[in-house]
């Protein structure tokens, strides 16, 4: 083989590989923004809902961690990482991936550091501060046009990318309505499971 003939087949295989990666990249990295002004919480602790501006998500937390997290008194001192926070979405509209919670500081009494370490918190280094990563794994709904929610929100929203492959987003199949509704007594719920919005961010 000549040099000419060698020189152009590097050619081609740098174009062929530049090609795949774009490729690569225009197939997973689709995605929308959702807007989450609230979360509730089901009382036996095994359901969390993210409601969105878009939609409404509902997890199942057996581990009850985020129901811990979501009820604990210095949950101020807590927020929702969304840099490191990832959710991706299936045809058949499965929400799966992960919430990264981390602490506003690193300086807290005892007694704070043990709580938040018995729930998996870890710090890469003694001067950061403890953080978590949790899995998730539940569905999207279509919030109902004729319900609204007067419930507290957060001062500001969580924004969070929601990323699909490619053009699952063409072909997802039909999003069932939400099936969080409002009791006469103003008790939301979830069929017959009570849900109980967070309070404060």
């Amino acid at each position: 083989m000549t040099k000419f003939l060698k020189l152009k087949y590097l050619c081609l295989v740098v174009i062929l590989l530049f090609c795949v990666s774009c490729l690569t990249k225009k197939v997973w990295n689709q995605s929308y923004k959702e807007n989450f002004n609230q979360f509730l919480i089901s009382q036996n602790g095994n359901m969390v809902v993210f409601l969105g501006s878009k939609y409404h998500y509902i997890f199942h937390d057996n581990t009850k961690t985020l129901e811990r997290l979501l009820k604990w008194p210095n949950r101020r001192n807590l927020f929702i990482n969304t840099q490191e926070t990832k959710f991706n979405l299936k045809s058949n509209n499965i929400v799966t991936g992960h919430v990264t919670v981390e602490s506003f500081y690193n300086n807290m009494p005892e007694r704070d550091h043990e709580f938040l370490r018995s729930l998996g918190f870890k710090k890469k280094n003694k001067y950061m501060a403890p953080k978590i990563k949790l899995m998730m794994k539940g569905k999207r709904y279509l919030p109902r046009a004729d319900l609204g929610y007067d419930i507290p929100q957060f001062q500001r929203p969580y924004v969070i990318p929601i990323y699909y492959q490619g053009d699952t987003i063409d072909n997802i199949k039909k999003i069932a309505i939400t099936p969080i509704t409002i009791a006469a007594d103003s008790t939301i719920i979830i069929g017959k499971i009570i849900l109980s919005p967070f309070r404060g961010q």
